[in-house]
């Protein structure tokens, strides 16, 4: 199949009715998003080699984001941004920016990391407001992630490559800039960042394999088949509220309260360390040290969980920076691995519908 018919055919299947129209602006806005994800050589020349109406226009439109922009400005682009120079030169020609961002791009007063470190507790717009150029352009660059090609951006990721002085899209991590490497996590909604070891066994999974995890320690403690059945079925019941840590400090309370009414030949603390290291692996937490004056110390567990896993996690990266920035686009930065001191102060922990962490500002 030509490229051009697999633009058609996506653009088709986006559209409510199946129906490709140029003269319906939200049906050509669908079409903009499909273009911004892979604008090619490969495209333009399956464009050059048909007759249909459809695709003439899109080709001339192609044609005029090439033609409208300056070869300059395209240069600097992909020198810094790599593949994902493209959605920023079609956000630039649609925005009528190209000079402005030629402009800035060239000049000496550019957008630095020490003033994105300085600013830090502030807002990614207010830093960004020192490049002069339209803010509708700047959260419009803000705005772009996802899959670009075959490479994953974060909300924020493609704006600092594009605005920061000497920053490039890094060949490990997010971004270089000044030599040095800038982790960044961001996001649009209530979930936050996954900071956990890659390569690994460690996966999110579901919140179902860990309720049969939990049923397992049930079945193998409880020898009164009526506690047994009342907890299995608190632990799986659907829209309990809770994560499953706190679950957990239930079983342990009735394990106590149980006394010599147990299964002979375990013991709570082993069912549940292989329930640990079932999900943790060579990270499972120690289960002896959350059990204290008959309390399983749920949070307490979910912090120290989370910076064990972040802590692997920089070990692997070795980054120099690590950026969160919220759905306000208000971010903190911090210096190597000074991040982990802040988790569940500054850096608030929450999730575990599933096996991980995740952290936020």
């Amino acid at each position: 199949m030509k490229v051009t018919d697999e633009i058609l055919n996506e653009w088709s299947f986006r559209c409510h009715d199946g129906i490709v129209d140029l003269n319906d602006p939200k049906k050509v806005k669908i079409l903009f998003e499909i273009l911004k994800e892979d604008i090619d050589d490969d495209i333009l020349n399956a464009l050059v080699n048909t007759n249909d109406d459809v695709k003439v226009k899109v080709l001339k439109y192609l044609s005029n984001i090439e033609k409208n922009t300056s070869g300059d400005l395209k240069s600097l682009l992909e020198k810094k941004l790599g593949d994902l120079y493209k959605p920023v030169l079609f956000e630039t020609h649609q925005a009528g920016q190209e000079d402005e961002l030629l402009e800035y791009l060239e000049s000496s007063d550019q957008v630095t990391l020490e003033n994105l470190i300085g600013k830090n507790g502030e807002n990614l717009n207010t830093l960004l407001d020192k490049t002069n150029l339209d803010p509708d352009f700047i959260y419009t660059l803000i705005q772009i992630s996802g899959n670009i090609g075959n490479v994953a951006v974060g909300r924020g990721e493609v704006a600092l490559i594009t605005l920061l002085k000497n920053a490039k899209k890094a060949g490990k991590g997010d971004i270089e800039v000044d030599n040095k490497s800038l982790e960044i996590k961001s996001r649009s909604n209530a979930s936050g960042a996954i900071l956990v070891p890659e390569g690994g066994s460690l996966t999110r999974g579901s919140s179902e394999r860990i309720n049969s995890l939990l049923a397992n320690v049930v079945s193998n403690i409880f020898s009164d088949e009526d506690v047994s059945q009342n907890l299995i079925k608190y632990i799986t019941t659907k829209g309990k509220k809770g994560s499953w840590p706190a679950k957990i400090e239930v079983i342990y309370k009735s394990y106590l309260s149980q006394g010599q009414d147990v299964k002979p030949g375990t013991t709570f603390e082993d069912e549940l360390d292989n329930v640990f290291k079932n999900l943790y692996g060579e990270y499972a937490p120690n289960v002896k040290d959350y059990l204290n004056n008959g309390d399983f110390e749920t949070n307490t567990f979910k912090i120290d969980l989370a910076k064990i896993l972040a802590k692997a996690y920089y070990d692997q990266k070795k980054f120099n920076y690590l950026m969160f920035i919220n759905p306000n686009l208000d971010y903190n930065i911090y210096e190597e691995e000074t991040f982990l001191e802040e988790i569940g102060n500054k850096i608030k922990v929450a999730g575990y519908s599933d096996s991980l962490p995740r952290l936020s500002i």
